[in-house]
This record gives C-alpha cells, sequence and structure tokens, in this order.
C-alpha cells in the first residue's frame, strides 16, 4: 500500500467500512461539503480528445448512503465507497490502507501535499487553496466557489524528468464539489476531463 510521506492533500481512493467504537460528542463545524444520508450530487462527465474535442460524456450520481463510527467520530459513506467527514481542517477522506485521514478540500491550509510510494514510481499530490471565493468561469447556475489548484506529479523510476498532471476543483460553501477540471498529464493547458455539477439534493 502507498506509504504517507509528508504531510497534507488528497488522493481519491475507494474506502471501506471500518467499524469503529461509541461514538465522542464532537465540536460543531462548518461543513467544506454537506454531508447528510440522502444527500446526493448528480455531475455530468465530458471527456476530450487530445486535439480538443468533446469524445463522449456520461453523468453519474453520488450519494450519501449512511454513516459510521471510526476511532469515535462520525463519517458518511458514500455510494462509490468513500469515508469522508467535515472536521477542523477541511473535507477529509478515509484511506483504507494506512487508517488516517488525508484533507481532499483544506478549510483554512492553502499549501499542502501528500506523498506516496508505488513499486514503479513516486507520486506527490500538492493542493494550493485560493483564499477568495470567485465566480464559477461559465457557469450556467452562476456558483462561486474556492477554486483548488491540484498537481498531480509523478517521479518513475529511472526517468529524470517527473510527469505533472493538473487539475483544478472548484467547491461551493453550502453545496459541494461544482466543478472538477482534469488536463492531460503534461500538457497543462489541454483539457482531458470536465465534471459538472448538474442537480443536487440536501437533507
Amino acid at each position: 500500500m502507498p506509504q504517507f510521506l509528508r504531510s497534507a492533500l488528497l488522493l481519491p481512493l475507494s474506502a471501506l467500512l471500518l467499524l469503529g467504537c461509541k461514538k465522542e460528542e464532537e465540536a460543531p463545524v462548518e461543513p467544506v461539503v454537506p454531508l447528510a444520508v440522502g444527500n446526493s450530487w448528480t455531475y455530468k462527465v465530458t471527456n476530450y480528445a487530445p486535439w480538443g474535442p468533446a469524445t463522449d460524456s456520461l453523468t453519474f450520481t453520488r450519494s450519501v448512503v449512511k454513516d459510521t463510527i471510526i476511532s469515535k467520530g462520525q463519517w458518511f459513506i458514500t455510494n462509490d465507497r468513500l469515508i469522508v467527514r467535515n472536521d477542523a481542517d477541511g473535507y477529509v477522506i478515509y484511506m483504507r490502507g494506512s487508517k488516517e485521514s488525508n484533507i481532499l478540500y483544506s478549510r483554512t491550509r492553502n499549501n499542502i501535499m501528500y506523498g506516496y510510494d508505488y513499486p514503479n514510481y513516486r507520486l506527490w499530490v500538492q493542493s494550493l487553496k485560493n483564499e477568495t471565493l470567485e465566480p464559477v468561469p461559465q457557469s450556467a447556475a452562476g456558483y462561486s466557489a474556492y477554486r483548488y489548484d491540484i498537481s498531480y506529479q509523478y517521479e518513475f523510476t529511472g526517468v529524470s524528468t517527473p510527469s505533472v498532471q493538473k487539475r483544478q476543483a472548484y467547491v461551493t460553501p453550502g453545496v459541494g464539489l461544482v466543478r472538477e477540471v482534469r488536463y492531460y498529464r503534461d500538457q497543462p493547458t489541454q483539457l482531458q476531463q470536465r465534471t459538472e455539477l448538474l442537480s443536487y439534493h440536501l437533507h
């Protein structure tokens, strides 16, 4: 399994339910992503060819299906098997391999990095948060959001120059992720995939 190297961001890996003990009382925090059983977000995902045009698209719904207790804290499980919660650091994901939580969207820290070792490469994931709410470009719904500039840097064995993939995530308070944009590796302006929020339902 990946080995944690340095403090701080994301890797949205699938997680499985881990049972814990009795829940402790926790100080309430303002949610970065609103979480409650029954909450759902429907997205349109569009893929793009390296030379520019869209090639295909699909829609999917992420929903919160149940909650659980891990280490006396409340966590929420989604239909795509993520285990997530809001805490003082932000919106975090539980990593089943390391049994640690990684910050997916930071609340206050504007520069977060995690490192992972794999058999043939080392991966660094860095997230930079824009501290100011900004209009989401060309948003049909007119969302304003915090932008997270995310960099995936792959250091392959025997290769001197790392390979880098850029992403951007837009997170709107009270709504959650409203857009994610991914670019082709080593082509930071060539769009690969765009995920756009179509609708959401909160309890």
